[in-house]
């Protein structure tokens, strides 16, 4: 059975071998993994509202019924394979017809799994965090947006997947602003839709565009926007139309920036923390805005057919890398500090998607979603402990808080690359591509992602030493989270120790099953990344150990420098939303919004009023024609008659 009732259509997945008799495709019921978690956001809305404890089981039940439905369909695709169900035909106007359908293969597989994974313990997560609270709301928005961001994983077009980037869009702004009482959590909200805006509207003009292409090159809407015949649809392309191919991968590009906070559409990512921690978690760690790289990941053949606008990609994810690291140096809200190290690993996997390294930027993709989902939990569970973000508030909670201190030391081990623990695989295999690889400026980009991998081991181990080390004191009435609260944190870090095994170098099972055809090197082990890579690791580690873990804290010398102090203000103040804010809200919008005001107020109202006065004029000097009279229209005829008998005859 499949969720279109008809004859299912077996798909191979990319890179697996062909059939060889012994294994056969079987079609897969996909359409179950987003159905149970908007099954339960139904429930929640019209059965359990008003019992928010058992709102929080059902949300919780529907996605991890998600999660094993994933698992099962993952190790099908590994072991066999997984045949995706037949299309339906959505809409259907003469010659026009569009399809919708499930599409699973390694790529969709593997995202549906570590999403529904993620999502399952932090739900579980919630019901700790949220204990206080009991909000079937909040519990009803997480069901939502799970189903939203698994619906868009397997979309099997652009139509398709781009309505439930909006959904995700929409699940943003009503986590984000959750405690709408709070002035600046409003203020977030409608910030984070409206900075999101501008990347979408670059990607619906990317769909229209390739719509457009697909008029040309006399192919159908479904075959022109759909993912699996995408590569073979860009070779029907008419010759005289193949240079506008990279113009509409840019256009899909702005989406992606949007949703995954690229710089300069950045700022809307650190101001989302004002959503409770668990969306934090969920939504701008793990799923939401690792949407972008999955954007392009899922386009790729667009991408790869001209490399000047991968190196674009490369470019400005380097340039995200830079910037978010440069703003996480200097953050006091633990947060915030985690919040542009995810636009900063953003940045990293643009950069290597962008560098011919799709399987390294798809790696690191995954494997960045279990150690920060880790690391924003064990935020969670410090600031459910002090009810304070301030990081110079905190310290010393590691006697008190062990199972989070643990946790969180080794989501940033994870992070900053320590050998053998997930981060260490997946960026090395970054910089082992950005070494090896043929992308121009190679050497370059290399050198800012070694720089921004130093920054990151700088910060974070900065972050651990002011919250947890036990050279500080702890303040008074701290205690551990629950166990509710702790076991995710434990499974977070046992995903984050072990996961990275399979894409080692020597058994790389994650890029022979997510391998794109046509993508980038299989890079191999390289020693000199590798020992490159630990000094990178130590440095920054050694770094904040001399800065920060002792009480007289060195680096207020360093910020009592003549100049310092100012500099490190002013690069803040550049590189944030300050700054946009003074060049496209002042000058930009508001001068836009100016102008449009003078045209809509002396052309198009002017116009409009013309045609007003004009009709209202008319009908003034017919009023004194239109008596109701008979004998006066008589009249009229009768002169009529007259006036064309004498005109005819005169």
């Amino acid at each position: 059975m499949n969720c279109s009732g008809s004859r299912p259509r077996a798909r191979r997945l990319r890179g697996e071998p062909r059939s060889n008799g012994h294994v056969q495709a079987m079609p897969d019921r996909g359409w179950l993994v987003p159905l149970l978690p908007f099954l339960s956001f139904l429930v929640i809305v019209f059965g359990t509202y008003r019992q928010a404890r058992l709102s929080g089981y059902v949300s919780v039940a529907g996605i991890a019924l998600s999660a094993v439905c994933s698992l099962a369909l993952l190790g099908k695709g590994l072991l066999g394979g997984v045949a995706s169900p037949a299309p339906l035909t959505w809409i259907q106007m003469g010659g026009f017809e569009l399809q919708i359908g499930i599409l699973l293969d390694p790529l969709s597989l593997m995202m549906i799994s570590v999403v529904s994974v993620v999502a399952s313990l932090i739900q579980i997560y919630s019901l700790g965090y949220m204990h206080d609270h009991e909000y079937s709301r909040f519990y009803s928005y997480m069901s939502l947006f799970a189903f939203s961001m698994l619906g868009l994983v397997v979309s099997a077009n652009f139509a398709q997947i781009f309505i439930f980037w909006e959904l995700v869009g929409l699940c943003s702004f009503l986590l984000i602003g959750f405690y709408y009482q709070k002035h600046s959590a409003a203020r977030a909200a409608k910030k984070a839709f409206v900075v999101t805006r501008f990347g979408d509207l670059g990607f619906v003009m990317g769909i229209v565009s390739l719509t457009w292409l697909g008029m040309k090159a006399g192919v159908g809407v479904s075959d022109a926007l759909s993912f699996e015949n995408l590569a073979q649809f860009l070779t029907q392309i008419p010759a005289d139309y193949k240079q506008w191919i990279p113009w509409v991968a840019l256009l899909i590009f702005c989406g992606a920036m949007g949703k995954s906070a690229q710089f300069p559409l950045h700022v809307w990512l650190p101001d989302a923390m004002e959503g409770p921690t668990p969306v934090s978690a969920l939504i701008h760690a793990a799923t939401m805005v690792a949407a972008g790289v999955y954007l392009v990941a899922r386009t790729y053949p667009i991408f790869h057919f001209d490399p000047w606008v991968l190196g674009i990609v490369a470019v400005v994810g380097a340039i995200t890398a830079l910037v978010a690291a440069t703003l996480a140096l200097v953050q006091t809200d633990i947060k915030r500090i985690l919040a542009y190290s995810t636009c900063s690993q953003l940045g990293y996997m643009m950069l290597s998607l962008g560098a011919f390294g799709y399987g390294a930027g798809v790696f690191h993709l995954m494997t960045h979603a279990f150690f920060k989902a880790l690391l924003f939990l064990g935020s969670g569970s410090v600031i459910h402990a002090l009810h304070t973000n301030d990081i110079w508030k905190m310290g010393g909670l590691y006697p008190k808080m062990k199972d989070t201190s643990i946790t969180f030391l080794i989501g940033t081990l994870a992070l900053t690359g320590f050998p053998l623990l997930a981060g260490f695989w997946s960026k090395d295999e970054i910089l082992t591509n950005l070494l090896h690889t043929d992308a121009p400026n190679h050497m370059i980009l290399f050198g800012l992602a070694l720089l921004v991998a130093v920054m990151t081991s700088f910060y974070m181990f900065r972050l651990w030493y002011l919250v947890f080390s036990p050279v500080r004191q702890a303040p008074s009435g701290t205690h551990e989270s629950g166990k509710v609260m702790t076991l995710p944190l434990w499974i977070l870090a046992v995903f984050s120790i072990v996961i990275g095994f399979v894409g080692t170098p020597w058994a790389n099972f994650f890029g022979h099953f997510i391998h794109y055809g046509e993508g980038g090197h299989e890079a191999g082990f390289s020693l000199t990344v590798g020992l490159l890579s630990l000094a990178v690791f130590a440095t920054g580690w050694y770094l904040a150990k001399t800065f920060y873990r002792s009480t007289e804290l060195p680096y207020a010398k360093i910020l009592s420098i003549p100049g310092i102090r100012e500099t490190v203000a002013l690069v803040s103040t550049c590189l944030t939303d300050r700054f946009w804010g003074i060049v496209v809200r002042g000058i930009v919008i508001n001068r836009i919004a100016r102008a449009a005001a003078w045209i809509d107020t002396n052309v198009i109202d002017l116009a409009v009023n013309v045609v007003g006065w004009t009709v209202k004029g008319t009908g003034f000097v017919l009023r004194f024609f239109q008596t109701g009279k008979v004998q006066t229209y008589a009249t009229y005829m009768l002169a009529a008659i007259l006036i064309i008998f004498f005109w005819f005859f005169r």
